[in-house]
């Protein structure tokens, strides 16, 4: 049932439908039938199919001037169309005026002309003609191939919707396994585990009525799918144990490979593609016996894309190896400065699958792929101390997408560099490197002008914004606000406006504003509400924190009270969040100030502690509160693991102190009253570390072509009897081949500065 419509405008419709001939009252119902908007070309040919009349387009038009002179219809020939109706209830009255019979037939003559035109983009419009006619075969047809053809554009919402549209229209149980399985493939995209275990139900229902193998095993590696995406992980593996023990006992390896696949995601816990350093509790070993036998199939039956995929997740899994040779290491009182060294061999293995796994993507042409393998390479080299932690992965992505930025369109590297661009610069930023955020969100908010990309515009200069706060930037935090006011007005949405409340109150914050930062930090947590319980923790926790720290520093103790009320209220929402935030310990870390304050010296040292214990994998910008507080609470109070703290700390701040490359914005972070008073309680010292040494090498702009060419396979060839210009680059460069050149650009980076 529709909305009510107000008997007002019924009557009025009606009225103005009683003036009309019964011609033109005719014209104008089966004009209806065609949409809200229709052309006269298309009426004319209706009318000819159906009445066998063949009349002009003017004689059409004429027929229907009568409704444009009673305002029924509006002409809208600069849309594309002719006409459209002034008001959904003119149609809705004229449809219900058609007779059945004469309806089904124009919806007839409008599915056959769609037919006869062909075209992908019209296989919607086909389908609900043809459903609407009772031709129920091409209803059938023609919704499965505009559903798969939804599901290739990434639409898959619309694909859901066709199938749900014709499904019952489906009679042959083979045609509607089909249009079963089209919707599972969307339904997996979308991520709807409990509508795909429906869907699938059904699935398995048609395949009992008429089994074959082939199917059994299908829905059963669907049911694994399914159940691992609900993270019953166990099933999903028993499950695809099953299907491969069946597939060897008949000697089918297409389907021992697809189970293979399958059973490996289950039991590394990550789907194909996603995941770039696997879950700590995994069993690593048992992971890749399924994917070390993938690669075996794949190669005895040519498969070159799975071959490809095994080849990235079995690197995913090296690298979970390394991640766990390096925690030995530091148990074992291994430096961290030793294991750092230690990096490039450690990942030469996770290094070589990756490889592999690119370049048989690269020969295949899936660039989906491709990057998935690229972003991987990058992870090898993660401890690189050149690579600024995940910023400088992407900035080894980036360089490597540059070098092979002939496989792509100009206008597609352009949309890909942009947002590698906007990524570098929140991992900088959240990664405590605010002279590369600064550099690299500039570029990425000028990339996005550019394009025309408002939404990456507005996100850039929210991320400038941010970033200009951490090194006490406040008017220039002011300007990069208004510049992401100015975009987001042209994308409104709950997200982005959530974002810019976000935004206004650590602007407000970091000028102790108190009324102001209270304002936008809790309209943040309204507007994210029910649907997203992660994002509204994230701004009451980020409240009370703010609250506390301008408690501590302008000594102000009613904001005590109220930052113990928000961080209670953000603990109350965490306990619904699955899985440990780092919000949830920032409320603890609050908490503890609270009681700090109140001189409960043992409270605050519990709340600290539950602090450390919540923050998780999370990022430096909230790990630095943290340790701050545990500074404060645990190691000034002389608490049992003040020494381990203090350690740690030592070691951050002085990693962080060598690594931030522009030594003005380090200046500033540590000036920070946080970080001040950090340093001052475990007795850091940032001028007595030595920086990491700028690379001294000086490039000619002929010294950066030719480099570029090196890298991009352009150059001319070295190593002959006469000493060539890449002969005289190599020299400079101090490395003793091209790959090694290559391998020095990547990393440096400088050929793309």
């Amino acid at each position: 049932s529709g909305p009510t419509v107000p008997s007002s405008i019924q009557t009025l419709v009606e009225r103005r439908l009683a003036q009309l001939s019964p011609e033109c009252r005719s014209h104008l119902a089966d004009a209806g039938i065609l949409g809200r908007r229709f052309r006269i070309a298309d009426m004319e040919q209706v009318m000819a199919r159906v009445d066998g009349e063949t009349k002009s387009e003017f004689e059409v038009a004429e027929y229907l001037q009568n409704a444009v002179d009673l305002g029924l219809l509006t002409e809208r020939p600069s849309s594309g169309y002719d006409f459209s109706f002034s008001h959904d209830q003119i149609r809705a009255s004229l449809l219900a005026s058609i007779p059945r019979q004469r309806r089904r037939a124009i919806h007839a003559a409008l599915a056959q002309m769609l037919a006869e035109e062909g075209g992908s983009e019209n296989l919607s419009m086909l389908a609900h003609h043809a459903l609407e006619a009772g031709d129920q075969e091409l209803a059938v047809s023609s919704a499965m191939r505009a559903a798969q053809s939804a599901l290739a554009m990434s639409a898959p919402e619309e694909a859901v919707r066709l199938i749900d549209s014709t499904l019952t229209a489906a009679s042959d149980p083979a045609s509607r396994i089909e249009m079963l399985r089209i919707k599972d493939d969307a339904l997996e995209v979308l991520e709807r585990e409990v509508e795909r275990m429906a869907n699938l139900a059904e699935m398995t229902a048609l395949v009992a009525a008429g089994s074959t193998p082939e199917l059994d095993a299908e829905v059963k590696l669907r049911k694994a799918s399914a159940a691992r995406a609900a993270e019953e992980f166990e099933l999903a593996a028993e499950m695809a144990r099953s299907v491969r023990a069946a597939a060897v006992a008949t000697g089918d390896k297409g389907l021992e490979l697809s189970a293979c696949l399958e059973l490996g995601q289950a039991l590394s816990r990550s789907p194909i593609g996603e995941a770039y350093m696997p879950p700590v509790e995994i069993d690593i070993d048992g992971a890749e016996e399924p994917y070390n036998r993938a690669l075996e199939l794949a190669r005895e039956i040519g498969a070159r894309s799975a071959e490809a995929t095994a080849l990235r997740e079995l690197s995913v899994l090296e690298a979970g190896k390394v991640k766990h040779e390096a925690m030995k290491l530091q148990d074992a009182g291994v430096p961290d400065v030793v294991i750092v060294m230690q990096a490039p061999e450690l990942f030469a293995g996770v290094k070589a699958l990756a490889e592999q796994a690119f370049k048989i993507y690269e020969e295949i042409g899936d660039k989906q792929g491709s990057m998935s393998a690229l972003i991987t390479l990058a992870y090898a080299h993660v401890a690189d101390p050149s690579a600024q932690g995940m910023a400088g992965r992407i900035e080894h992505v980036r360089a490597l997408h540059h070098s092979r930025k002939g496989d792509v369109t100009d206008s597609q590297s352009a949309i890909d560099d942009a947002h590698m661009l906007y990524g570098i610069h929140t991992y900088a930023r959240l990664n405590l490197q605010p002279g590369l955020a600064l550099e690299r969100g500039r570029e990425a908010f000028d990339a996005a002008r550019s394009l025309g990309d408002r939404w990456l515009e507005a996100l850039s200069a929210g991320g400038m914004a941010m970033t200009c706060l951490q090194v006490g930037g406040g008017d220039d935090c002011a300007a990069w606000l208004d510049r992401a006011v100015a975009a987001a007005m042209s994308v409104a949405s709950t997200s982005m406006a959530r974002r810019l409340e976000l935004w206004r109150g650590a602007h407000a914050a970091a000028r102790d504003d108190v009324e102001a930062m209270t304002r936008h930090y809790r309209r943040a947590a309204e507007l994210a509400g029910q649907a997203s319980i992660g994002e509204s923790c994230q701004a009451l926790a980020d409240l009370a924190f703010e609250y506390a720290r301008i408690a501590v520093f302008g000594g102000e103790p009613a904001l005590f009270d109220m930052a113990r009320e928000t961080a209670e209220e953000a603990l109350a929402i965490g306990r619904h969040i699955r899985g440990e935030t780092p919000y949830i310990g920032l409320a603890h870390a609050a908490l503890a100030l609270v009681a700090e304050a109140a001189g409960d010296v043992e409270t605050a040292a519990e709340e600290a502690r539950s602090s450390r214990n919540f923050h998780g994998e999370t990022h430096l910008l909230y790990l630095v509160p943290i340790l701050w507080v545990g500074a404060r609470t645990l190691i000034r109070t002389g608490q049992p693991e003040a020494a381990g703290l203090t350690e740690e700390i030592l070691g951050g701040l002085t990693y962080l102190s060598m690594y931030m490359a522009d030594p003005t914005s380090r200046d500033k972070w540590f000036a920070n009253p946080i970080q001040r008073e950090v340093a001052e309680i475990v007795g850091f010292d940032p001028t007595q570390v030595d920086r990491v040494a700028d690379d001294d090498i000086e490039f000619t702009e002929e010294d950066l072509e030719l480099l570029r060419a090196v890298t991009s396979g352009t150059a001319p060839p070295s190593g002959g009897d006469t000493p060539s210009p890449v002969d005289g680059l190599l020299a400079k460069l101090g490395v003793a081949s091209p790959g090694e050149a290559i391998e020095y650009a990547i990393k440096s980076g400088v050929t793309w500065q």
